[in-house]
């Protein structure tokens, strides 16, 4: 059986302005996981409630790059050079991380998915070192 690597979409209009959204990831994701024996999912932005579900599917978790992770999840404020940030995006692979460590599933960062991991386990590491 093949291993089913999710990878979190991202998701843009159709045409701008206009109200048609579309989930997706860059294509040389999907054929390389294809061209290694995988099975590709693209996991539609969703309630970050819903990220353990979502990953109880897949075997392995992909973050791909996009958007600048939102500065306030790393305790900064927004900067200038900021081109555009993403804040459900943020919060969703944020709970898909946890949910991925928490049911022992490897993750993989590509760009903004590698800072958005810095990011998690930064916050993480602040979290525990507040309760020792």
């Amino acid at each position: 059986m093949k291993p089913v690597i999710g990878i979190a979409g991202n998701e843009r209009t159709m045409i701008d302005g206009e109200a048609h959204w579309i989930t997706y990831t860059p294509r040389n994701f999907v054929t390389q996981i294809q061209q290694a024996s995988g099975l590709p999912l693209i996991l539609p932005m969703g309630a970050p409630e819903n990220a353990a579900q979502y990953v109880a599917q897949i075997d392995k978790l992909l973050l791909a790059g996009g958007h600048d992770v939102t500065p306030r999840y790393y305790g900064e404020e927004m900067h200038p050079l900021i081109q555009g940030t993403h804040p459900e995006r943020d919060a969703f692979e944020l709970a898909l991380i946890k949910e991925a460590v928490a049911q022992e599933k490897p993750i993989f960062g590509v760009c903004r998915g590698m800072q958005l991991l810095n990011v998690a386990f930064r916050s993480e590491e602040r979290r525990v070192g507040k309760e020792c």
